[in-house]
């Protein structure tokens, strides 16, 4: 349970919800119901009053004020993309072709540079990697090639983490939005375009007029790795986690020069856990998914501060995935 600024317990209602699925639930490890993303249903306001999703309209996710922030650059960003855009495949079309399988997002935080050559062995056991943008020439220069790299910010400091031309293999998701300089260093690669529906944005409104809704291809989060558990959801996956996503820092953590002069949140005086705003709106709207998709196993590999999802770390996920594959 995390205490905001104000001392508000702003995650007990998220724990007491994905407390009653796990009582009420029967555990269908191994099945998966959907690997189409209805773009129509979940550009449906309506249709998040189930689920969980009003919560996440109402107090996790508001895209009428990221779009009054944003709005004018997403906008500047799309008309420069539409061209290479259009030339790509869509995401959505690779949907369903990870049935049954595992797979594990991994982000920037102090738990994926602790557990590097771990994240090697998982992906050896046959265990899908799916990388943020940031974190995927350090996992490359680690030999581990993702299966798939996602890039969600519009900011041009994204380009920055692409430094030398990407290989043959590698896999790229680029979100319509995106800086054009990172379209420009990516589109000749293996490159889908995606974009993320929230049906209470004027930004939907746009995309679809500029793509249509078969660009649509996971729901909008707060950062990319909301984006990178959607699209493993959507695969197929049946067991999915993520590590690197702790989404906080404990003393002695390095910290990100981005991220340096932000007001930050104390979250435990006593262990030194602290957080910042984005961060800790990030953590409310990833608990979302064991509520919305209880038939998934979520796994925290980062230990953090992420509610509804297992804590335990990536041994844990690699020993799941073989009980799954033994006869």
């Amino acid at each position: 349970m995390i205490a905001d600024e104000n001392g508000d317990n702003r995650l007990d209602i998220i724990d007491v919800i994905v407390l009653l699925y796990a009582v009420l639930k029967k555990k269908k490890r191994g099945v998966q119901k959907m690997h189409h993303f209805d773009a129509h249903y979940h550009l449906n306001p309506e249709n998040y009053c189930q689920r969980g999703g009003r919560i996440w309209k109402e107090n996790i996710y508001n895209g009428n004020e990221m779009w009054k922030t944003w709005g004018e650059t997403w906008t500047r960003n799309l008309e420069a993309n539409k061209t290479a855009i259009r030339r790509m495949p869509m995401l959505s079309s690779l949907y369903g072709s990870w049935s049954g399988h595992t797979a594990l997002v991994v982000a920037n935080g102090a738990s994926t540079h602790r557990d590097m050559k771990k994240i090697a062995q998982a992906q050896s056991q046959g265990i899908h990697i799916v990388s943020v943008d940031r974190m995927h020439e350090r996992l490359c220069d680690n030999g581990i090639f993702p299966d798939m790299t996602m890039t969600g910010d519009s900011s041009e400091t994204v380009a920055d983490f692409f430094t030398r031309p990407p290989r043959d293999r590698d896999k790229f998701a680029v979100r319509s939005r995106t800086h054009p300089k990172v379209i420009e260093l990516l589109k000749h690669t293996n490159c889908y375009a995606y974009e993320a529906a929230d049906p209470w944005s004027p930004w939907a409104r746009v995309v679809r007029d500029a793509f249509g809704v078969k660009i649509f291809a996971c729901q909008d989060g707060a950062v990319t790795t909301f984006n990178c558990t959607g699209f493993c959801y959507w695969m197929g996956c049946d067991i999915i986690g993520n590590i690197g996503n702790e989404l906080s820092w404990k003393r002695g953590d390095p910290i990100d020069d981005v991220y340096k002069g932000l007001d930050f949140i104390m979250l435990d005086e006593e262990l030194g856990v602290a957080t910042i705003q984005p961060f800790f709106v990030a953590a409310i709207a990833n608990a979302l998914f064991p509520v919305m998709y209880p038939e998934v196993e979520w796994i925290d590999c980062g230990l953090g501060i992420t509610s509804g999802w297992v804590k335990e770390p990536i041994e844990y996920l690699m020993q799941i995935h073989g009980e799954k594959r033994e006869p």
